[in-house]
């Protein structure tokens, strides 16, 4: 199926009572979908409804929070009527249930589900119980949620969410459908469900809109903001001890927020005098401005949040993020390069963290930041990540990675080697000069010092001696090779984390890129020409301007994870047959045009 193919889309979402950032994420993705030419079908069922309900009805409802026979019927019927072909799944409790999967199923209609938090995992949904971290559901079984009353404070209603996750882990639906990860986190913790397989889940962010602009550094305000529910959970207590401890040299802290430790925060400040503004309830377009203008977001978060949106708010305006080194927010946040972590229950680490990145370069962070949204969070992107998933789910419901090894094994010598399994390393195969943006490359190599991976650089040319002297000079983490073997440079990207193309030219057509993509490598290119044309941002590696050391830092340290959607493409327009097919294609309209 071509990424052009318009689709019929039906979103499914359950609303909460109260509403929340899942119902903005719907909102988001149809409008996006629609204004991409998509036709967008939204079936709902909001649980405002649970208050209209007879006593018969709640009396059954544990049940129908299990399997609707309603959604059954009504789901298959709308995807018949609207001949939809992908449905897509946000939020099914309660009312909908997990029974759209199986009339999905039943229309042999592929469905993804988007995991906005840890329900599949944990009754809860935060994996966060009585003040701390909990994988006890991930460890010892389902069953330790109910002793806890994990959900709502009911043992009962506990009950009903775990019968509900036991009863479709016992029938196998979790394994049959997709899924769609906010984080590399998310990911990782959704695979603990081994009847989940890593090729039918799929790695695309939230985007947000940005509807301010980039406030360099010289003209921001000498403030720090928070922007959250005031309550442990989020770190306030944290928050406030650090900025306490800071005294006099505490620089101002802005506040905006409510929640039940409201009265504690106003409190905590007169009592103790601190650099802090409370302004209660702001709207968002308003916390946005001041995100704008302050020198950093601070997020002191104690959980591992489902996807932290504030952060991609701060990075929409340039701002950098100070975050607990903790779950998504973690994960999201790159020390060094577009904020600073520190240890998530340390108000001490906290200071040191505010301290050190009063003495980095916030220009660069900032940049940074901004660079990291236009990468990974603008609409643009994210509607091509999106259509690349659905294309992905629509062959056959999603690709299974032994297939395309096998059909590539028929082609080549080299094997698909896992990520984890490769070595620490990147690999450079080129001409040696400035033209390929050798000095780009090492020049990031340099500035990364002691973090950097292990890069391996193969050719020659103009300027190989001055290659050498640099390495010799600055000590960085490279491995000159010299010339090499076709064979032995393709056995060398396959074993690599990623190849390294920091070209500054409209190259002809890359053959490394092709040739990294057949074996699973993803690349890491300027976005010039062919080169960012090719590789598809966050599919198959990640992209930087080409004449900025800085922005190629940003992009080594978000390749992650694509190994296996970078095969799926090689196997999608890559290959031999697909290539003999194209060909023949041409051949035909040759022939007509005559």
């Amino acid at each position: 199926m071509s990424n052009d193919k318009k689709q019929n889309i039906l979103i499914v979402h359950n609303y909460y009572q109260i509403p929340g950032g899942e119902d903005t994420v719907v909102a988001n993705e149809k409008k996006m979908l629609e204004d991409h030419g998509h036709k967008v079908i939204l079936y709902s069922r909001n649980n405002a409804e649970l208050k209209q309900m007879s006593k018969l009805q709640k009396l059954v409802l544990p049940i129908t929070t299990i399997f609707n026979p309603r959604t059954y019927k009504e789901i298959k019927r709308l995807i018949k009527l609207e001949n939809i072909e992908i449905v897509h799944v946000h939020n099914t409790l309660n009312l909908v249930s997990p029974a759209v999967y199986y009339a999905a199923r039943a229309m042999k209609v592929p469905v993804v589900q988007t995991v906005h938090n840890f329900r599949l995992l944990c009754p809860g949904a935060t994996l966060y119980r009585d003040g701390h971290i909990c994988e006890d559901c991930l460890e010892r079984g389902l069953w330790c949620a109910v002793k806890h009353k994990c959900y709502r404070g009911s043992r009962i209603q506990t009950l009903a969410c775990v019968l509900s996750t036991w009863f479709h882990r016992i029938t196998g639906i979790y394994g049959k459908i997709n899924y769609i990860c906010l984080t590399e986190f998310n990911k990782s913790k959704l695979l603990e469900l081994k009847q989940i397989k890593p090729e039918k889940v799929f790695v695309k962010p939230n985007f947000v809109e940005s509807k301010g602009g980039f406030v360099s550094g010289e003209n921001r305000k000498n403030q720090f903001v928070f922007a959250g529910r005031l309550d442990k959970l989020k770190g306030i207590d944290i928050l406030f001890e650090a900025w306490k401890r800071m005294g006099d040299t505490a620089p101002e802290l802005v506040v905006c927020g409510t929640g039940s430790m409201e009265e504690w925060c106003k409190s905590f400040v007169q009592q103790n005098r601190v650099n802090v503004e409370l302004r209660g309830f702001v709207s968002n377009d308003e916390v946005l401005e001041i995100i704008a203008n302050s020198r950093a977001l601070v997020l002191p978060t104690q959980l591992y949040e489902g996807f932290p949106m504030n952060i991609v708010e701060a990075f929409c305006v340039g701002t950098p993020v100070i975050c607990s080194d903790l779950g998504n927010a973690g994960n999201v946040v790159e020390d060094g390069i577009n904020g600073v972590k520190f240890q998530c229950d340390s108000p001490s680490a906290l200071i040191q963290a505010v301290r050190r990145f009063e003495q980095m370069d916030r220009k660069m962070l900032g940049e940074n930041a901004f660079q990291k949204y236009k990468m990974c969070y603008e609409q643009d992107g994210n509607c091509k990540m999106m259509d690349n998933v659905y294309t992905r789910i629509s062959s056959g419901g999603g690709y299974r990675v032994k297939r395309c090894i096998s059909c590539y094994n028929a082609e080549s010598e080299y094997n698909f080697v896992p990520e984890e399994k490769r070595k620490n390393q990147f690999a450079f195969v080129g001409r040696l000069d400035k033209l390929k943006g050798i000095d780009i490359l090492f020049e990031a190599w340099k500035k990364m010092g002691d973090t950097a991976p292990k890069l391996i650089v193969c050719g020659t040319g103009p300027m190989e001696e001055w290659c050498n002297s640099f390495v010799q000079k600055n000590r960085v983490n490279i491995e000159m090779r010299g010339f090499v073997p076709n064979t032995e440079a393709r056995k060398l990207i396959a074993n690599s984390k990623a190849l390294v193309l920091p070209t500054q030219w409209y190259e002809g057509f890359p053959m490394s890129i092709v040739e990294a993509f057949s074996v699973g490598t993803p690349v890491v290119c300027s976005d010039l020409g062919n080169t960012g044309s090719i590789v598809e941002e966050g599919i198959t590696g990640r992209k930087f301007r080409p004449d900025s050391a800085d922005s190629l830092i940003l992009a080594i340290n978000q390749c992650k994870g694509l190994n296996e959607s970078t095969l799926r493409e090689y196997q999608i327009k890559y290959t031999s047959e697909k290539n003999y097919k194209t060909l023949i294609d041409i051949y035909a309209k040759t022939e007509r045009n005559k």
